[in-house]
């Protein structure tokens, strides 16, 4: 059974960065600006470029969030979730589509947040009195943010991949890299990017292994210091985003990153929080 106000906050969700879209000078492609020239090339040799830029539109103005808000709407969360990630990876790759990232992957959490218990009557209710108390429970663990914080770690190796072929620092929507800071890095640039894109890969596999059986199996202490040593990382880059956009301290973060970096920690914490209750209801 699907809870009706899932189908509503996708809609919204998927509106959202569409107006915001047409209103800033019309509807205009979201992917393309940022696409690196390399794959810009292959696909225009391929044939394919025409197919892209009306593919790109089609995402500018929400025809794939509209599939996925009616996929959920006819119960089929595996295709509306689908349908929510690839757009939320893609837009997460390439910077000035990241209000269509940041929104999608919230979308991309419903399909799962929309499970109901199956209605009850008579002895019954009871059951359903208990169904309703455990889902306002705070410390039952959750799967979602693992899949959330999966899809993340995706968009930033996306991103990472994309400056790599133009042997570029930064991040595609991020604050830009001089050539003097370039040149300076103890890394090649490519290099550098392809590394961060390796970890990007690396940290959505374990946060998928959190919540898997696999993950079970690994020593729990060990799967808590890596998830700590994660977490370091992570909440070291998403906090200077945090306060750059904030306040400023020259990065040239904007305060719509700083509120990505929030969400980014926030669905982290609760992803080792939920591991550890898991884990330790299994030990017990």
């Amino acid at each position: 059974m699907r809870r009706p106000w899932t189908v509503g906050a996708a809609f919204a969700l998927v509106v959202a960065p569409t107006a915001v879209n047409l209103a800033d000078g019309g509807l205009t492609w979201i992917w393309t600006p940022s696409l690196p020239d390399p794959v810009l090339h292959a696909v225009a040799e391929a044939g394919l470029l025409d197919a892209w830029l009306v593919l790109d539109l089609l995402a500018a103005s929400g025809v794939p969030g509209g599939l996925a808000v009616v996929a959920l709407a006819a119960r089929r969360p595996a295709a509306a979730a689908a349908l929510f990630a690839v757009v939320a990876v893609v837009s997460l790759a390439f910077g000035p589509s990241l209000w269509y990232g940041l929104t999608y992957a919230t979308a991309l959490v419903l399909p799962v947040m929309g499970e109901a218990p199956h209605s009850l009557s008579g002895s019954g209710a009871r059951c359903a009195v208990a169904s309703v108390a455990a889902m306002v429970d705070f410390a039952r663990p959750r799967r979602w943010p693992a899949y959330a914080v999966a899809v993340l770690f995706l968009g930033y190796a996306a991103g990472k991949a994309a400056f790599a072929l133009q042997a570029r620092l930064g991040f595609p929507g991020g604050p830009p890299v001089s050539a003097a800071e370039t040149e300076n890095y103890f890394l090649d640039a490519a290099t550098a990017q392809w590394f961060a894109t390796a970890s990007g890969v690396l940290g959505a596999c374990v946060a998928i292994v959190t919540v898997t059986a696999v993950g079970r199996r690994v020593p729990r202490t060990l799967m808590l210091l890596v998830l700590a040593g994660m977490l370091l990382a992570v909440g070291g880059g998403a906090g200077i985003m945090i306060v750059d956009g904030f306040v400023g301290i020259g990065v040239g973060w904007r305060w719509y990153h700083a509120v990505l970096g929030m969400v980014v920690i926030g669905l982290f914490l609760e992803m080792v929080r939920s591991y550890a209750v898991v884990t330790k209801r299994a030990a017990a």
